[in-house]
C-alpha cells in the first residue's frame, strides 16, 4: 500500500515503469473503447473485477493527474463499487486490503449519499483491518485505518463546502486556473 500514496511515500514513490504501463493501458482503452478492452471473460471474475476497477479508477488518476481526464471514469467506477458493496460481493470475494480498492471509487464520487456510504464502509474496513492484524501490528493498522477514515471524511467535507471537489491549480501557459473535478 505505501506505493499507492500513503503518508510520506506519496508521489515521490511512484515508479516510472508503473506509470508507463498505466499510460499504455489508458491509451489502449481510449483507442479500443472499454467494451473491447475488457471483453475477455477474465475481467468478469472476482480478481478481474478488482483489476478492472483499479485500472479504471486509479490509472487515470496517475496518468492524467491535474486534468479532467483523471476523473473521467468516476461515475462508472462509483457505480461498479456501489453495486459490489450493496450486493455483498465486496465482503464475500475479497480480503481486507482488496476491499479497500473495491470501495475506493465511492470516496471519489461527487455525491453526498455515496460519500456517506463511503464513510460507513471505510469505518467498518478500518475495524476489520485492525481485527485481522496480528497482535504486534494492531496499532500500526489502527493508525492506517484511522488515517484513511480521516481522509475520506475530509473528501466529504470538501464536497459539503464546495458542492464539487476542488483540484489543484492548473497552469495554462502564462495563466493559472483553479478548477474542479468536472472542469
Amino acid at each position: 500500500m505505501p506505493r499507492w500514496r500513503v503518508g510520506p511515500f506519496a508521489r515521490s514513490a511512484e515508479d516510472a515503469n508503473y506509470l508507463r504501463v498505466q499510460r499504455r493501458w489508458c491509451e489502449q482503452i481510449h483507442r479500443e473503447g472499454q467494451g473491447r478492452f475488457f471483453r475477455d471473460p477474465v475481467w468478469d471474475t472476482p480478481r478481474g473485477f478488482l483489476a478492472k476497477l483499479i485500472v479504471l479508477d486509479q490509472f487515470p488518476r496517475s496518468v492524467y493527474r491535474g486534468t479532467p481526464l483523471a476523473y473521467a471514469n468516476d461515475a462508472l467506477t462509483a457505480s461498479m463499487s456501489r453495486e459490489a458493496c450493496e450486493t455483498g460481493r465486496a465482503l464475500a470475494n475479497y480480503n481486507v486490503i482488496e476491499r479497500f480498492w473495491i470501495c475506493a471509487p465511492l470516496f471519489h464520487a461527487e455525491d453526498l449519499k455515496l460519500q456517506e456510504r463511503s464513510v460507513e464502509l471505510f469505518s467498518r474496513w478500518s475495524e476489520d483491518l485492525v481485527a485481522e492484524a496480528p497482535a504486534n501490528r494492531r496499532r500500526i493498522n489502527q493508525f492506517v485505518g484511522w488515517s484513511f477514515v480521516k481522509a475520506i471524511i475530509e473528501h466529504s467535507e470538501a464536497l459539503l463546502l464546495f458542492d464539487r471537489f476542488p483540484i489543484a491549480m492548473r497552469f495554462w501557459g502564462d495563466r493559472i486556473e483553479v478548477g474542479s473535478h468536472g472542469t
